[in-house]
């Protein structure tokens, strides 16, 4: 007889109530529907911090990530970053794999495939800004964003050091505040979109995409050819002007 016990490196991670594996199937398929860039990414991402959060980890939006979803696709990564925020010991990799399966992600350990995006998990995130993080009501589950103030901070450094970088200097100029005192509810979320890029595209005309970079050859292959699905333009966004 083989008595099957619970990893002890898995011991603190028990399942909390979550999502059914027939909401995730259903949520999934939406998901993959989705054809504006932007709320794809959006939609995965809470999803995806729906799961861990089940698991109790909290994950955290960064980077090229986080200035897409602030600017409601001025700016586009082409890729979903998330960091790990709880706890601050790093999650087992066999944990995060298994999460992820549990989504169909193909590929991993870090870097994964899930419903047409690429998904990357990384360790624990590294935060300097004293400012609070912001908080997107999505359709699974809550989204944490890395402040826009870290991410400004960031990405002036990476335009100048070590070398000069236009693309990083770009993407700065398209970080428009919101607000920080409250939650942003996925309804006020949606309604702001149009307001949103036209700030960004005042800060910075044109929409953004970075010409190259090291993660060319999984998005040119999943995406046929391009960087990412096609940029939607202003003018098909909802909400109201805010110009």
């Amino acid at each position: 007889m083989v008595v099957r016990t619970r990893s002890p490196f898995l011991a603190g991670y028990a399942k909390l109530p979550g999502m059914s594996p027939q909401k995730i199937a259903a949520a999934l398929r939406g998901i993959a529907r989705e054809r504006d860039p932007n709320l794809k990414a959006q939609k995965l991402a809470s999803l995806v911090c729906a799961v861990f959060r089940a698991r109790g980890i909290e994950l955290v939006v960064v980077g090229g990530s986080a200035i897409e979803f602030y600017t409601d696709g001025a700016y586009l990564s082409g890729d979903i970053d998330l960091c790990q925020l709880k706890p601050a010991t790093p999650i087992p990799l066999r944990l995060s794999q298994e999460i992820m399966g549990s989504l169909g992600g193909t590929g991993g350990p870090r870097s994964w495939q899930v419903a047409g995006l690429f998904v990357d998990v990384l360790g624990p995130v590294e935060l300097s800004a004293r400012s609070p993080l912001r908080k997107l009501q999505a359709p699974y589950g809550d989204i944490t964003l890395v402040a826009a103030e870290e991410l400004a901070v960031e990405r002036v450094l990476i335009a100048v050091y070590p070398q000069p970088n236009r693309c990083a200097i770009n993407s700065t100029s398209k970080i428009p505040s919101i607000p920080i005192d409250q939650p942003i509810s996925w309804k006020d979320w949606l309604a702001g979109r149009k307001a949103r890029r036209e700030i960004s595209m005042q800060l910075a005309p044109g929409g953004s995409r970075r010409k190259q970079s090291s993660s060319d050859p999984r998005l040119k292959k999943l995406f046929k050819g391009q960087r990412g699905l096609p940029f939607r333009p202003t003018s098909e966004l909802s909400g109201r002007s805010g110009v």
